[in-house]
């Protein structure tokens, strides 16, 4: 992040030396940088690559400012790979007066970036005049073998161009498609003959099940954003693609609708080769899990946005799928309620066998901060059987309204255990990693009595971020 920042810091300064005077960069101390840390430091400060009519992209504004840097530019194709065309908002003026330059910059990128694969994000509208969106396709066109992943928001006359006709032939090197529009079953089943494609994103609006003509059978990661189905639950929409997608290793999911009446299911859908499970959302979504049988699953992240969580259908999923989840990643709701605190706590009780957790404790919330540090403690007295008992890596995520430093250094103290007889005889694993990440804070906690710990081998971080609730 610091380096992102450093890098945005040092273009800014380099650009404004463009129209004065362009050799200002030629120095033996610009020089004597490698050109691969050159190259780092340019793909951090101008990608992604958008390309807007009459306004140049970064990179090329960047191989303005020196010889130097022209020449480290010019011959790092991977300068040139990411590409963000979006011709959304286009007047007929702005069609016909800047098609003909954002042709040619786009020539210039396919060009510079040699043969390397290529990421495109592609933003249409059938609005848009014919002319430059045609003119725009027959220049992508000649570069579709070399497309490893594909971002496409467009309607489905787009399709209709004859180079996208030939697509499934075409794109022998794409690795993951994002579709984001009302596009048939037709134009989502074009993609499936594609040999290498091994990851599908779906965003739409609304939604309604697809009739897909055969398995996809190389798809191993699937990403759903929705925010809202019109005829199904959620259940019933997922369940569709689960049939279809035999080798899904990796699914997300995110149903931004607050209707729950819409469930018809009755079934539990199995899925072997699951491994990591995603849910992001609205209430209801969390009754997903009494359709669900998915024995691999080790990874899970959720963020449901209400607090009706039913724990005995977890409780009968876990069971019903006997699977032994070790990577937990749980923002938590807005528990304000001692009630919803303690369901989130007889939620992580529920998944023992967790090794590494991430836990969103959102701001303004330290009741939740402090009895999860109170419940993680392990002490001689304890009368209970420990919370997590083989987490050995933890991150918290909060603000300086939830923290508390006491609780936090008492609960890791009683966890670290680098002797694997204390750690038997204790009943817990030692806790390796402590990550905390601070929520827009002005000052950072130095856990200063947790120092010493860190000297004997735990991973110590504290980052300061700026999140949005």
């Amino acid at each position: 992040m610091r380096l992102t920042s450093c890098a945005k810091n040092l273009i800014r300064t380099a650009i404004k030396l463009i129209p004065t005077n362009t050799d200002a960069m030629n120095t033996d101390t610009t020089k004597s940088v490698l050109p691969e840390v050159w190259a780092h430091i340019f793909k951090l400060a101008s990608s992604p690559s958008a390309l807007y009519p009459g306004v140049l992209p970064r990179v090329v504004k960047l191989s303005m400012v020196c010889g130097h840097w022209r020449e480290v530019i010019y011959s790092t194709p991977s300068l040139w790979t990411n590409i963000t065309l979006d011709v959304d908002r286009w007047t007929q003026s702005a069609a016909t007066d800047g098609v003909t330059r954002l042709t040619y910059v786009l020539q210039l990128f396919l060009d510079r970036s040699n043969s390397a694969p290529l990421n495109l994000h592609l933003t249409m509208r059938s609005s848009v005049p014919v002319h430059p969106t045609t003119k725009l396709l027959d220049v992508l066109s000649q570069s579709m073998n070399r497309w490893k992943t594909v971002y496409l928001n467009i309607p489905p006359e787009i399709f209709e161009h004859p180079a996208l006709q030939l697509l499934p032939q075409r794109l022998s090197s794409l690795q993951h498609v994002g579709l984001s529009d009302l596009l048939s079953d037709h134009h989502v089943n074009l993609f499936n003959d594609c040999p290498s494609l091994t990851s599908l994103e779906l965003s739409w609006w609304h939604a309604t099940p697809y009739r897909f003509q055969q398995e996809w059978l190389g798809i191993k990661t699937l990403d759903i954003n929705i925010l809202s189905l019109q005829t199904v639950g959620p259940a019933t929409f997922i369940s569709s693609f689960l049939k279809v997608c035999p080798n899904l290793e990796n699914l997300s999911f995110f149903w931004g609708s607050s209707r729950s009446d819409l469930e018809s299911l009755e079934v539990v859908v199995s899925r072997f080769n699951l491994k990591s499970l995603t849910l992001n959302g609205a209430r209801g979504l969390f009754s997903l899990f009494q359709h669900l049988s998915l024995p691999d699953l080790s990874t899970m992240n959720l963020e449901i946005f209400d607090m009706r969580w039913d724990l005995k259908i977890f409780a009968d999923f876990l069971s019903r799928s006997g699977c032994s989840i070790t990577h937990l990643t749980l923002r938590s709701p807005f528990a304000i309620f001692i009630e919803s605190i303690m369901l989130v706590l007889s939620f992580l009780r529920l998944l023992p066998s967790v090794q590494e957790l991430c836990l969103n404790v959102r701001s303004r919330n330290r009741v939740l901060f402090v009895l999860f540090l109170d419940e993680l403690f392990v002490g001689q007295s304890s009368l209970s059987s420990p919370l997590l008992p083989h987490l050995t890596d933890l991150t918290l995520i909060l603000d300086e309204d939830s923290f508390e430093e006491g609780p936090l250094v008492r609960a890791v103290t009683s966890r670290w255990h680098p002797d694997l007889e204390d750690a038997t005889e204790v009943g817990v694993a030692c806790l390796r990693s402590l990550r905390l990440e601070m929520m827009n804070n002005k000052s950072v906690p130095t856990l200063e009595p947790l120092l010493y710990l860190r000297n004997a081998g735990l991973k110590l971080r504290v980052d300061v971020t700026l999140r949005s609730e």
